[in-house]
């Protein structure tokens, strides 16, 4: 995932999380494909209270899904839902287990204790049906980070209150628990909970959540972000350094491109080997912001787009993540750990758009490119340029008249 780094930095951080894993992801197939035969199913998390469902791994990559109810005296009952085959996954497994834990708790038709999780799993099958793969996987780390597993994630929809979300969203840290997130990544990701209870209430007969139970997270306002700026530059020999740290592979290349362009974070995810131009030496990205653009190249970015255009079609993607294509939480440890790695100043405050901010501040300091030139190559307006960035156009052009003798 992270290219040929030397992972000894997150040795410590997998090790903690998997010593909290109290569950399988048994909706991935590659998980699927890695569990070993024994008799005791592999449990997920679960649906509701008491309510899982679980896979029996057999020999010869055969396997079955199995319900487990505990019912209101402690015991625990078993239902076998059927084989496991390419028309019955985990989500005609879950809508057979549904059926039967309705009907042992007496309440058939609805979904008891429809939870956050099972919201949250229910918004990312969706999100998948309907051809959005990048926003579901981007959803799906987002929730595995911030709500699987979790007590939170263990909450009835219907019962939820405004006050336990925004608690939630105030207490949100890293992956490995050792600072809080920003500001703008938990509203990003508070976002994303609600789109999930939002679809839920869209669902009112599947899960029994209401639009007057929605009313309680309907107006929940952003997080203030205490300072917009981008303030956090870093020199370009920290910044060589910090590339050398993530090694030769996906990861280097992904984020190179950003250091050579200074485009959004992301937007290279979208950019087709069609998309490069060795003859004119520019790159288009088809997917921004503020829309598609095309953007001249330094000498450097044109020979890393040759490499990774090398032997491809011209309709397969320029950058993938080990054959696939990449998402918000691929990049997003990747480029804090290696910036601690490399021991960059303020390191625990860099993130890909760092290098976004580097280049910007370059062009206009070191390059001597015009505001309105900075503003077309980014992708963003001459406002935006100078409402961030005017203080460099002040000070270099008081220092383009102070070096002439009035």
């Amino acid at each position: 995932m992270y290219g040929n780094f030397g992972w000894a930095i997150l040795s410590h951080c997998d090790s903690h999380r998997l010593l909290h894993v109290a569950s399988f992801e048994l909706h991935k197939v590659s998980v699927l494909r890695t569990l070993k035969p024994r008799r005791e199913p592999y449990w997920g998390s679960p649906l509701s209270r008491g309510w899982h469902i679980g896979f029996r791994r057999g020999e010869r990559d055969t396997g079955s899904w199995i319900a487990r109810y505990r019912a209101p005296g402690g015991k625990q009952l078993y239902k076998a839902l059927g084989d496991a085959s390419p028309t019955f996954t985990l989500e005609e497994a879950r809508t057979e287990a549904l059926k039967w834990f309705g009907e042992m708790s007496g309440r058939t038709g609805v979904v008891p204790e429809y939870c956050v999780e099972t919201a949250c799993r229910d918004y990312v099958t969706h999100l998948r049906k309907e051809g959005e793969d990048a926003n579901a996987e981007d959803c799906d780390k987002r929730f595995g980070r911030s709500v699987y597993g979790t007590s939170f994630g263990q909450k009835s929809v219907a019962g939820l209150q405004r006050a336990e979300i925004t608690k939630w969203r105030s207490d949100l840290e890293r992956v490995d628990g050792t600072s809080a997130l920003g500001a703008s990544t938990k509203n990003r990701t508070c976002a994303s909970v609600v789109a999930a209870l939002n679809h839920a209430a869209a669902n009112t007969k599947t899960t029994g959540v209401t639009h007057a139970h929605a009313a309680e997270w309907f107006k929940i306002g952003l997080l203030a972000v205490e300072n917009n700026r981008r303030d956090v530059y870093v020199e370009l020999e920290d910044r060589k350094r910090w590339l050398e740290c993530m090694g030769d592979g996906d990861g280097r290349d992904y984020v190179e491109i950003h250091q050579l362009t200074g485009c959004r974070p992301g937007d290279p995810r979208y950019c087709l080997v069609k998309h490069f131009n060795p003859k004119q030496n520019h790159l288009h990205f088809p997917k921004s912001k503020t829309g598609p653009r095309d953007v001249p190249l330094h000498n450097s970015a044109v020979t890393l787009l040759k490499r990774r255009s090398a032997g491809k079609k011209p309709n397969e993607l320029l950058f993938t993540n080990n054959g696939r294509q990449w998402v918000h939480y691929d990049w997003h440890e990747l480029v804090r750990l290696t910036a601690i790695a490399a021991k960059v100043p303020r390191a625990e405050e860099c993130v890909l758009y760092t290098f976004r901010h580097c280049w910007i501040t370059d062009a206009l300091t070191v390059m001597g490119l015009s505001t309105l030139e900075v503003a077309r190559i980014t992708g963003t307006s001459v406002q935006m340029i100078e409402k961030h960035y005017g203080h460099l156009v002040s000070n270099r052009a008081r220092e383009k008249m102070n070096a002439i003798e009035m």
